[in-house]
């Protein structure tokens, strides 16, 4: 294949846009008013995935997945002389301390989440060249933008069923009542709240912290005595089902209580005589 000047271009931005998404994973930032927080990278995966469907459709699947190779080692560089810089001894002095700090909070990343980062960034771009690929052999040079969404979107979806089950997946204790405490301290305070659910001894302290704990009914009995809520089935599908009898339940309540105010507010000035003399009007009181 012939490198031209746009291939190379191309590579060039797909390499940025791989290396810099490792940068942004710490910031997270509040969607609206929904109960949703996304990491900052999310704001590069869309160009990505777009050079990534034009190398493909320009010049073929091996092509681009040279260039997904290439990121994805620099990546992996930038990543492993990151996390070596910030094992540096720190300076003495404050004012290049806080420095120094700032450095680490930044670029010294767990590995776990490093790793989770590159592996999920890398298989998600790899299956979105690979169905754009496919696509592109079925439909001809037809339709280039909706292949360019449904691969996007293939890829985006693969990245997070790899990258969020490997940052949370086995997490110790204090590890999962760490994230809530996070989340609970980013969330907008008037209208989100944090809900986890748990089976296991370990998920009792991240139970007990978030607004709202729900137990799996088959779980440990530290974890149901931690929970506020329980579920009677052995299945996640429960959750939604209860958050709606939940909310079902509390309008009944909304609707009882307006009944409720709206007949006392009526009939104890009735039972207490006080339209009699305007009106005749009297209830028996066994009946306000």
């Amino acid at each position: 294949m012939k490198h031209t000047t746009t291939y190379v271009w191309l590579a060039v931005i797909f390499c940025v846009c791989l290396v810099s998404s490792n940068l942004f994973v710490p910031r997270t930032w509040q969607v609206g008013s929904l109960p949703l927080q996304l990491s900052g990278a999310i704001l590069i995966f869309p160009i990505s995935y777009i050079v990534n469907d034009c190398l493909t459709e320009i010049y073929g699947y091996k092509a681009a997945m040279r260039v997904i190779i290439m990121g994805f080692i620099m990546s992996l560089f930038v990543s492993l002389m990151a996390g070596l810089v910030t094992m540096l001894p720190a300076p003495l002095y404050e004012d290049h301390r806080s420095l120094s700090d700032s450095f680490n909070s930044l670029f010294g990343l767990a590995p776990r989440t490093a790793v989770a980062s590159l592996l999920a960034f890398f298989a998600g771009s790899t299956v979105n060249a690979r169905i754009m690929s496919k696509m592109k052999e079925k439909s001809g040079d037809k339709g280039f933008g909706w292949r360019a969404i449904l691969s996007s979107l293939g890829g985006e979806a693969v990245d997070s069923l790899i990258f969020f089950p490997m940052v949370f997946a086995g997490i110790m204790p204090d590890g999962k009542e760490a994230v809530i405490r996070k989340l609970q301290e980013e969330k907008n305070e008037s209208k989100n709240y944090v809900a986890m659910v748990g089976d296991g001894i370990n998920d009792a302290p991240a139970l007990t912290r978030a607004d709202t704990g729900i137990a799996i009914g088959a779980g440990t009995d530290v974890a149901i005595d931690s929970a506020d809520i329980v579920l009677m089935k052995n299945s996640l599908s429960d959750v939604p089902a209860a958050i709606r009898l939940s909310r079902a339940a509390l309008t009944n309540i909304h609707q009882n209580l307006f009944w409720a105010f709206f007949y006392n507010a009526a009939g104890i000035p009735l039972a207490a005589g006080a339209f009699i003399k305007a009106f005749g009007w009297q209830l028996n009181p066994m009946f306000a």
